[in-house]
């Protein structure tokens, strides 16, 4: 399955495991909101149709497209960071392995950037949770992952300057 970011395809392909026993859409941590629609919300995203639902990325993608200008800044230095194996290195090769040079076309694999935000967005002051949505066809549903926090904006900052610190190493 592909997705267009900004003119930019995003192969993807999430695994997911259930972290929410009863299927229904987390509250919020922070106001106890159910519908994903509250302002900690940094992104309530379908994995399985790629669709961004609600959320901070939803409305404004400012962060992304600065992330993408730094990346593409070190695909240029021709500095190769030494990653161990990980939603990082994944992210990091599948970015050097799609990036034309002649163009200054990068390809974003979101699916690894999301991987790497639910495993270390604890760190930076969030909280996610993956769910199953409700069925789209008879035995087949979606499936969700949230993520929240305080202040979205700044978790967001602080998580894609933690990808950049980490690239540059």
């Amino acid at each position: 399955m592909a997705y267009y970011w900004n003119d930019t395809i995003i192969l993807v392909g999430l695994y997911m495991e259930d972290d929410f026993d009863d299927n229904q859409r987390p509250e919020c941590p922070y106001c106890n909101d159910s519908n994903g629609t509250c302002q900690h919300v940094v992104l309530n995203y379908d994995a399985t149709s790629m669709e961004f639902l609600s959320g901070y990325l939803a409305d404004d993608n400012s962060e992304i497209e600065k992330l993408e200008l730094e990346i593409l800044a070190l695909l240029k230095s021709k500095k190769r960071p030494k990653l161990k194996k990980g939603c990082l290195k994944e992210f990091w090769s599948y970015a050097l392995e799609n990036h034309q040079v002649d163009n200054d076309y990068i390809e974003f694999d979101i699916t690894s950037y999301f991987n790497l935000m639910y495993e270390e967005i604890s760190a930076f002051d969030g909280n996610a949770f993956k769910y199953d949505g409700e069925d789209w066809q008879p035995g087949q549903s979606s499936v969700y992952i949230i993520f929240f926090a305080e202040d979205p904006s700044t978790t967001i900052q602080r998580f894609n300057a933690f990808i950049i610190d980490e690239l540059k190493k």
